[in-house]
């Protein structure tokens, strides 16, 4: 877990070999944020390792973790101020198994600074979920307190690093298969201050947001689908429709063998919606890729890659 600011050569590259977030360090940590906000207010960029929950069958149950009741009042009080009061009983239930999730969404929630974060994210985490949700709740009322992630300009998402079936550790069965899923992200797509966001080995099928937040704020947005994903036109037009002001847009498709391909076309058409601020865009065919919708009578080409639109432009 480092906390300085990472520069990476691209917004598709992971994160350094980083391990799963170990439990205890994530609970010293929120622990001692929650106590010295001095030294919450000082972290400006994050990088994260995996931090799913994947207890293994053959493991048993992990050893409950008994809170003490300064501990109790501290986490009542993180709760309380990421706005998800209703999910106290299940927050509490997980942190007695050792769930890693509940300390990273109130982690996520109480640094008030922080303006970059790289992350490897879990297909499931409610209480993330939650917490994103009512930072829109907070935006929409117009509050003039500032809401969690207020600050939060660069987000890098990355599914999490694969496990090996061999793991020695209950909270590390091979449950992480290194796909990401919008199911919970969503409201990030709607966070006023965020104006990067790239999302790498996405799972894009069924991409739904909910709600009517308005045009998104995002003026750089990278997606890299997983390899798995079979993700169509629409699950991309869902996305591109709610940003209004992109200047730049980089698209990578996976190689997949199966069902139908996304063509040039389609994105062109769904970038439309862009076409007075987008200056830039990059679509990349991965090189094993075995159909290339309306490019597969171009047998030489590899990668398709398009710059800026004032020098190019296709029909395909």
């Amino acid at each position: 877990m480092t906390f300085d600011r990472v520069r990476y050569p691209t917004p598709f590259q992971p994160l350094p070999c980083q391990p799963s977030m170990p439990f205890k360090v994530l609970w010293r940590f929120l622990r001692t944020v929650l106590r010295n906000p001095r030294l919450a207010a000082l972290v400006r960029a994050w990088s994260i390792g995996n931090w799913g929950f994947y207890p293994h069958p053959t493991f048993g149950k992990p050893e409950k973790l008994d809170l003490p009741q300064v501990d109790r009042d501290l986490i009542h009080k993180a709760i309380m101020n990421a706005g998800i009061s209703t999910l106290e009983p299940t927050i509490i239930d997980d942190l007695h198994k050792r769930d890693r999730r509940p300390l990273m969404a109130l982690l996520l929630a109480c640094l008030p600074n922080l303006t970059t974060v790289h992350a490897h994210a879990p297909p499931p985490d409610s209480v993330l979920g939650a917490v994103l949700e009512n930072v829109l709740n907070v935006q929409r009322s117009g509050n003039s307190q500032p809401s969690p992630l207020a600050s939060l300009r660069e987000l890098y998402i990355f599914g999490e690093v694969p496990i090996p079936s061999g793991s020695s550790r209950p909270d590390e069965a091979p449950g992480a298969d290194g796909a990401f899923r919008l199911n919970y992200f969503w409201p990030v797509l709607y966070l006023k201050g965020l104006k990067t966001l790239s999302l790498c080995g996405t799972e894009t099928t069924a991409t739904q947001l909910k709600g009517n937040y308005g045009p998104s704020n995002l003026e750089q947005l990278y997606l890299v689908s997983s390899k798995e994903s079979r993700g169509a036109f629409t699950d991309i037009q869902n996305l591109l429709a709610v940003t209004k002001y992109l200047t730049r847009f980089s698209f990578v498709l996976e190689d997949r063998d199966f069902g139908p391909v996304l063509s040039n076309r389609e994105i062109w058409d769904a970038l439309q919606g862009n076409r007075d601020s987008l200056e830039y865009f990059d679509i990349f065919w991965q090189v094993f890729m075995l159909k290339r919708g309306l490019l597969s009578q171009f047998q030489a080409v590899d990668p398709v890659a398009t710059g800026s639109m004032q020098e190019k432009s296709t029909d395909n």
